[in-house]
């Protein structure tokens, strides 16, 4: 979404994090900034949806074993 001579130039002048690694500090700074109840039900709904999508990860797995003599 950015034309890569900005996002060059632009860590140019960060000099030790990435475009990248500051765009994910100041969203943190947004994030933290959110009213605490509403941090908080978006946090519990992330960590459901990750926790369910693990479990599928898990549900769908296979195992097999083999004894060899």
């Amino acid at each position: 979404w950015i034309d890569r001579r900005w996002k060059d130039a632009i860590e140019k002048h960060l000099r030790d994090e990435t475009l990248e690694e500051h765009l994910e500090d100041v969203l943190d700074e947004l994030c933290n900034q959110l009213p605490e109840r509403e941090y908080a039900r978006i946090s519990k709904a992330i960590q459901a949806e990750s926790t369910a999508a693990r479990e599928r990860e898990e549900a769908a797995q296979t195992w097999s074993a083999y004894r060899v003599l």
